[in-house]
């Protein structure tokens, strides 16, 4: 990731507009139960929620599916919709906008939805497979048997930063869109399956970290299962503090800005900056931030679940920034907050992946288990990606073996070697 180009992408949202709590046990969720698909080909010409669009629905065999940069992840096989929702033509800057949104639904379902946020900009409907965490998973949600849907989050990638310029936009790439896409899903697995998902999970990594973690806040009573990676949850105030960077870099730098990399004077005109104070009413930290830490008793006291992974060494987002937000949760509930939401460092590891890392690992998993069979996760087991792997990471040290595991320990442990083979994660423990 560009750094600088983050401050760019963020810095519209940023300019305009510069509960209870308790330490009782959580109920125990019930565990969903598989189904069958019933209906793809017709589904687009079925019923569709109101402002609602289906474009196409389509059956796709068992095999690869592209997820971007020449690469592809295994899928079964599974039917295909792809639609929009709420276009409208913005009065502000005139451009057209909608929810884009693809869902894949499995034939053999494991009766669960998993809502794939994105990261970055947004602005783009990805495949919808679901990440599970970390980086080049052997698996995804898809293939595990979950409905996924993936959305633009409300606006295109032609606009660049732009889009934060309508109000509309910004609200939904700050937490409106997955409040919007949520039931719209639901509706289709239900005219799809038959019936409705019995377990619903949401995840993502860096901004979609983000929007996960404002999904355990706003939308708790629609998500039984939250898993944040690299939470951008100070999205706003990363941007102002890579301005500062930028400047400083500026200072030394012999090259030019590269091309297609606007610098900051000639990003916005005049005009478009002038809009800090006539239209928009909600500062970027109001709508992009998830509601204080105290604020996820809904969540809680309805038996859902929520792991959040960082690694140490990424240099957008603040590993501490995420330490301290649990720090928060475990205050506003009595020092208990292990019952329903657990914090699992990763060591070395980059942004969402890569680094000198164990940075491939199964997140989703460990939630499932712990949100429906009460499995609470002690650790989870993460490997590392060299030679002989499904992909090779270049940050690993040259001495690392490609079959190194490593616990992940959940905040505040650490994995301390207990003895035997140190390239096993079975050799390490979980302790203070």
């Amino acid at each position: 990731m560009n750094m600088p180009r983050l401050a760019v992408i963020v810095l519209p949202l940023v300019l305009a507009g510069c509960g209870t709590t308790g330490t009782g046990t959580p109920p125990q969720l019930a565990a969903a139960n598989p189904g069958a698909l019933q209906a793809c080909g017709d589904l687009a010409s079925r019923a569709a929620r109101p402002g609602v669009v289906y474009t196409s629905a389509t059956p796709v065999p068992a095999g690869p599916v592209a997820s971007g940069a020449n690469a592809s992840q295994p899928a079964p096989a599974h039917c295909l919709v792809q639609g929009r929702m709420n276009e409208r033509k913005s009065a502000v800057d005139g451009n057209s906008y909608a929810i884009g949104f693809e869902m894949r639904l499995p034939v053999a379902w494991n009766g669960r939805f998993f809502h794939q946020v994105n990261g970055g900009l947004d602005g783009a409907v990805v495949p919808a497979l679901g990440g599970i965490g970390g980086g080049a998973p052997v698996t995804n949600a898809l293939r595990m048997g979950f409905a996924v849907v993936s959305s633009d989050a409300g606006h295109a990638g032609a606009l660049g930063p732009r889009f934060g310029l309508d109000p509309q936009a910004r609200l939904d790439y700050g937490y409106n869109a997955v409040a919007q896409l949520t039931p719209v899903a639901k509706h289709v697995i239900a005219q799809a399956y038959g019936r409705g998902p019995d377990r619903s999970y949401i995840g993502g990594c860096s901004n979609g970290g983000r929007h996960a973690m404002v999904a355990a806040a706003r939308s708790a009573g629609d998500y039984d299962g939250i898993l944040a990676g690299n939470p951008g949850f100070n999205l706003p105030r990363a941007a102002v503090a890579q301005l500062y960077g930028a400047q400083q870099y500026a200072r030394i730098a012999t090259a030019s800005t590269p091309a297609g990399l606007p610098d900051l004077q000639s990003a916005f005109t005049p005009a478009e900056l002038k809009l800090v104070s006539d239209v928009f009413r909600e500062s970027a930290m109001a709508f992009m931030s998830p509601p204080d830490a105290a604020n996820l008793a809904t969540l809680r006291n309805r038996g859902a679940k929520m792991m959040v992974y960082h690694g140490t060494s990424d240099p957008v987002f603040s590993s501490d920034d995420t330490a301290a937000w649990y720090e928060r949760v475990q205050s506003a509930n009595g020092g208990n907050a292990a019952a329903f939401a657990r914090y699992f460092p990763v060591p070395g590891m980059n942004h969402c992946s890569g680094g000198p890392a164990t940075d491939q690992f199964d997140m989703l998993s460990a939630l499932v288990a712990w949100v429906e069979r009460g499995e609470a996760p002690a650790s989870v087991t993460a490997t590392a990606r060299g030679a002989g792997s499904n992909m090779v990471n270049p940050e690993l040290p040259a001495g690392w073996s490609a079959q190194r595991t490593r616990p992940l320990c959940p905040w505040p442990q650490v994995a301390r070697y207990q003895g035997g083979d140190p390239e096993r994660a079975s050799s390490f423990a979980c302790r203070p």
